[in-house]
């Protein structure tokens, strides 16, 4: 019985020094973007890494985000009739969350479905009294920006303000809980 007990504590340990390891690992994410093919994650210090892949994705079109508007529909339904608009998810998630394995598994499957082409993961949000005007290396508003977003449709409204704030040829559309993005797209 106390051998039990001494192999509970190593195995413990274990656990500790690889959930440690992680959260370091983790600690400089600073976008994690999803393609058909790859999972690419960079961290702060690979700024010129994201903007080289970022050119090499499709840019421009629609940016949805991903919690309370693109998980609104399955991912089989078809959100445009013309395919050749390009549409990209890009989702706040926190770095050490397990929302961030949940999106990311759902993302590949409405990438698969062909519901959107590429999305993104990023790992900074604004808070406190900037939160309308919040343009750092990571956030939503880098993002629309970075890519030459046309349009952009989210939940929250600092995170509309903020895309609307770094780049005012960008449309936005905050949509309400009540309805789910078929609503929206139906009355674009």
């Amino acid at each position: 019985m106390i051998k039990l007990q001494i192999s509970k504590r190593k195995s413990k340990r274990r656990s500790n020094k690889k959930s440690k390891r992680i959260l370091k690992k983790n600690s400089k994410n600073l976008i994690e973007i999803i393609t058909k093919k790859k999972v690419k994650i960079f961290n702060e210090n690979d700024l010129q890494k994201i903007y080289t892949y970022l050119k090499k994705l499709r840019n421009g079109g629609v940016v949805l985000d991903y919690h309370g508007v693109l998980d609104t529909v399955e991912p089989d339904y078809k959100l445009f009739l013309n395919n050749k608009i390009n549409v990209v998810c890009c989702s706040y998630v926190g770095r050490y969350s397990k929302n961030r394995i949940n999106a990311r598994k759902d993302l590949l499957k409405r990438i698969k479905e062909k519901q959107i082409n590429w999305a993104v993961l990023v790992f900074k949000r604004s808070r406190g009294k900037n939160k309308n005007f919040y343009h750092e290396i990571g956030s939503k508003a880098w993002f629309c920006k970075t890519i030459n977003c046309e349009v952009f449709i989210d939940d929250s409204k600092d995170h509309v303000k903020s895309v609307e704030s770094i780049d005012n040829n960008i449309n936005s559309l905050l949509i309400t809980k009540k309805k789910n993005l078929k609503y929206y797209l139906k009355n674009l």
